[in-house]
């Protein structure tokens, strides 16, 4: 293949991403070269068709999926490439490396690579500025560990302005509009000099956990999402943090994990964000009166998507009650409380009347009243995707979920619900689920062949 002529298909991949056409015409000039890739590419678009249909085919996914494997092991030997990637239909959309191994990192297999994440260290952050991929960057996420390095990172001064002056070039060249840090204590000059890079141009996300607490004093002009987990923000803080008139484009914030409380709730309350239409605040020690303040809000009734739930006692079931109900334009509903009994998280599920496409619901018990809300509440319909991952779910309440009038159901995550032999096999028995439903059952009973192949037979993608 004419190094224009791959070049002119590339293009065309890359302004036609949905389209697995070009992808095709890719892979037959490579595989008329000789060159495996060309076959994992084939493999990879089936795999995406088989999912789209929700065509029920195990032997032929796990055959698809083997052979991926192989060439793409073969690949990275040939190249020796030691960073992780992740593949959709036969090219790298995501890479990650702990080190400067992007400096490997070249050739078609890497055209849409989209997101980068990086240990946020000099020789890393570096090799990313020098690297002819950043140009092409949507999302840039910078991890690290505080805890086992942070007095190595900061002990000597020369790698304090090495990694300073990686920063500034990486931020003059990349145009990402999503920027992470993960648990990485950058100085404050470093962080400022990133808000006042080119970058903020750009930049429509931005997330931190963890660490730099710092950062809640960036001033960005047009951020879409703001995400600031567990950065020991308390109702102060969060008053410093959103009332910068910039902020009024914000339609996602997630403040999860930080002590809040009803002070922190009433500044949200009282910024009335006009655009804000996902409000994540799980674990923000609000309490019963906190969330029925919630309840009676403006900002609740336009809400799309909302998290909410506490690892203490409260708020109570009455509260979040208020809240299901009142936000009744969701299509997007976490609760994750523990401290639910299985009446309150029935209640709850009754009350909902929203147009929710997507659920995940933690809490109540063994959860039959609940699943029998679920499945008699008629707004319910439409749920694409239902998530009661890590809680205990008992036979019954498997049975009734076997048996529920889903039409619309993709995803089910029943993940470390303690699921049984029997309750599996009523599963794979089942006379009205989807058969294009994807079904998550890791951390349960597997059992015997007799029990897996069925659930293999019913549903077209089962991951045990």
């Amino acid at each position: 293949m004419a190094a224009d002529h791959e070049a002119a298909l590339l293009d065309e991949i890359r302004a036609r991403p949905d389209d697995d056409g070009p992808r095709l015409v890719f892979a037959d000039a490579l595989s008329e070269r000789g060159d495996p890739w060309g076959e994992l590419i084939v493999a990879g678009c089936e795999l995406a068709r088989l999912a789209r249909e929700g065509v029920v085919d195990a032997e032929r996914r796990r055959e698809l999926e083997e052979r991926c494997r192989e060439i793409r092991l073969r690949r990275w030997h040939e190249r020796r490439w030691a960073f992780d990637a992740t593949l959709d239909r036969g090219f790298c959309t995501s890479l990650s490396t702990a080190s400067d191994e992007i400096r490997q990192a070249e050739g078609y297999e890497l055209a849409v690579l989209r997101e980068v994440r990086l240990a946020a260290d000099s020789a890393a952050l570096g090799a990313l500025a020098d690297s002819p991929l950043v140009d092409q960057l949507e999302r840039l996420v910078l991890w690290g560990n505080v805890d086992r390095h942070y007095r190595r990172l900061w002990l000597i001064a020369e790698q304090q302005r090495a990694r300073a002056d990686a920063l500034a070039r990486l931020a003059e060249r990349a145009r990402p509009r999503s920027v992470e840090l993960a648990n990485i204590e950058f100085h404050q000059d470093e962080l400022m000099q990133l808000a006042r890079s080119p970058l903020r141009e750009s930049l429509r996300r931005f997330a931190v956990e963890r660490q730099p607490v710092g950062a809640i004093e960036l001033d960005w002009p047009a951020l879409e999402a703001l995400e600031l987990v567990a950065v020991q923000l308390t109702g102060e803080g969060i008053d410093r943090a959103l009332r910068r008139p910039a902020l009024d484009s914000l339609t996602a914030l997630d403040l999860s994990n930080n002590s809040l409380g009803g002070m922190g709730l009433r500044v949200i309350l009282d910024r009335a964000l006009p655009n804000l239409r996902t409000l994540r605040l799980r674990n923000a020690f609000l309490s019963a009166d906190a969330m029925a303040t919630l309840a009676r809000s403006l900002l609740v009734r336009r809400l799309a998507a909302l998290s909410i739930g506490e690892n203490r006692t409260d708020p109570t079931g009455a509260a979040l009650c208020l809240v299901a109900e009142a936000a009744d334009q969701l299509v997007e509903l976490e609760i994750d409380q523990r401290s639910l009994t299985s009446e309150d998280a029935a209640e709850i599920v009754r009350r909902l009347r929203a147009p929710l496409r997507t659920l995940r619901l933690r809490g109540g018990g063994a959860g039959f009243a609940m699943m029998t809300e679920l499945v008699n509440n008629a707004a319910l319909r439409g749920l694409r995707t239902l998530d009661l991952s890590n809680q205990p779910i008992g036979h019954a309440a498997v049975v009734a979920l076997a048996r529920a009038e889903l039409p619309a159901l993709e995803q089910l995550d029943l993940s470390n619900c303690r699921l049984d032999q029997e309750s599996v096999y009523a599963l794979a028995q089942s006379p009205t689920l989807p058969r294009r439903v994807a079904l998550r059952l890791s951390g349960n009973a597997r059992g015997p062949e007799s029990v897996t192949e069925p659930l293999l037979a019913r549903f077209h993608d089962v991951r045990c």
